[in-house]
């Protein structure tokens, strides 16, 4: 039976992270600790972080860090990964909450196979989510590299892993390291559907909301992708055209559609 460190990063996430935790704690799995990293909220997260602490009982699972100022999602997220004790990281945001049978199904999944890196397929509120066994896949990384097709909620990482978000990017961090393990670590995903996102992608209220800052997180990503290995020099050059091609394609297709 695996443990499972969940970090959530919490940053003036009143309204959503009392409902994050208790998806965790109604897990039908109990092998896990919660590390909530209260990023300098200026709200009443903390009032709801401890809500649900005192509502469930348990103050021996639930630790929580406290950020004296706000320094960012991945600053949070290292924070958490480097006081969790579990041998799993499985990532939570604030506004997301997870299926009830998630840390269930992804224990069943490590203990038969050697896996780095485990993703997931998400769904959204309203979605009709009916669990069914459909196997796992290894993630292709050229085929990932053409696309980020996970959300950080959806991500299982082994905790000895010593890659971490880069703490001076703001879009596409999750991204840029998921693609650094994928390379150099056995990665698989399966298409259930385990976490249920509290608002679709690129839509207001996240940090995903600015596509264009989005777009620049990517094409940095390909830029430097020769660092991982030289020969992907010019991969990242075309990449980078793609990329951007992908974005003209995008608005004028909006301003077509409107």
């Amino acid at each position: 039976m695996q443990k499972f460190s969940v970090i959530i990063p919490v940053y003036n996430s009143e309204k959503t992270i009392y409902r994050a935790i208790k998806s965790v704690f109604e897990q039908n799995y109990d092998s896990f600790e919660i590390v909530v990293i209260n990023d300098g909220s200026k709200d009443q997260s903390l009032s709801e972080i401890n809500r649900a602490q005192a509502e469930f009982d348990k103050k021996d699972i639930l630790n929580v860090i406290t950020l004296p100022t706000n320094k960012g999602v991945s600053n949070a997220r290292n924070t958490g990964w480097d006081n969790a004790r579990g041998e799993y990281i499985a990532f939570l945001d604030a506004d997301d909450t997870w299926h009830p049978e998630k840390l269930s199904y992804v224990n069943d999944v490590l203990r038969k196979n050697d896996i780095a890196m485990f993703c997931h397929y998400y769904g959204l509120p309203g979605d009709d989510i009916t669990l069914s066994e459909n196997g796992i896949k290894r993630i292709s990384f050229p085929l990932f590299l053409l696309r980020n097709t996970f959300q950080t909620s959806c991500v299982i990482i082994k905790r000895t892993i010593p890659n971490r978000f880069n703490t001076e990017m703001s879009h596409c961090e999750d991204y840029d390291l998921l693609l650094k393990i994928c390379y150099y670590y056995p990665s698989y995903y399966s298409k259930m559907k385990l976490t249920i996102l509290g608002r679709p992608q690129l839509t207001s209220g996240g940090l995903s909301a600015n596509k264009w800052k989005m777009r620049k997180g990517e094409m940095n990503i390909y830029k430097n992708l020769y660092k991982l290995n030289f020969m992907f020099l010019p991969v990242g050059c075309v990449l980078m055209v793609f990329s951007l091609f992908k974005h003209i394609f995008k608005l004028g297709h909006l301003k077509i559609k409107n």
